[in-house]
C-alpha cells in the first residue's frame, strides 16, 4: 500500500506510456512497478520499458534542450495564471506523427509530456532515471511510500 496524489500519479504514468507508443514502431512496452526494496524501502518505483529507437547522445541533448523550453513554458503558463491571462504556445514540431509518416522523417515533439512528468515528479518529492540504448528506453519515476 502507498500513499500518493492519484491524479498526479495517473498523469505520469499517462506521459510516459503515450510518449513510449509514440516512439515504439515494433516490439512493445511494460508498465510496471514494485516495492523500493530493502535499500530503499521509503520509495517505489513506477517503470515504462519500450523497445523504441532510444535517445541518441544527439537525441539526448536535443531531449534536455526539449525539456528547458518545456519547463520554460510551463513557468509562463503558472506566471500567466497568476495574472489571470491565458497562455498561447504555438509550436508547429509538437504532436504526433501524421498517419504514413516514416520515423526516419518525423520531427519529434518539443518534450511537453517529460516536462510535466519532471513537474509533477517535484511536486511528488519523486525522482526521475532514464536508461536508453538502441533496444529501447526505460523511464523509472521513484516515489514515496508515504507523506509527512
Amino acid at each position: 500500500m502507498v500513499q500518493s496524489d492519484a491524479v498526479k500519479l495517473r498523469r505520469i504514468a499517462q506521459n510516459l506510456v503515450l510518449n513510449a507508443i509514440r516512439y515504439t514502431r515494433a516490439g512493445g512496452l511494460v508498465l510496471s512497478w514494485e516495492k523500493g526494496g530493502a535499500q530503499d524501502a521509503e520509495r517505489w518505483t513506477l517503470r515504462v520499458q519500450d523497445t523504441g529507437p532510444g535517445i541518441g547522445q544527439a537525441k539526448s541533448s536535443e531531449l534536455q534542450d526539449a525539456l528547458e523550453v518545456a519547463t520554460q513554458h510551463a513557468d509562463q503558463v503558472v506566471e500567466d495564471n497568476r495574472n489571470d491571462q491565458v497562455t498561447h504556445i504555438h509550436d508547429d514540431d509538437a504532436g504526433v506523427p501524421a498517419p504514413g509518416e516514416s520515423p526516419d522523417t518525423y520531427v519529434h515533439g518539443e518534450g511537453i509530456g517529460l516536462s510535466i512528468v519532471k513537474r509533477l515528479c517535484e511536486v511528488l518529492d519523486a525522482t526521475v532515471q532514464v536508461e536508453s540504448s538502441a533496444r529501447g528506453t526505460t523511464f523509472e519515476v521513484l516515489l514515496p511510500v508515504a507523506y509527512d
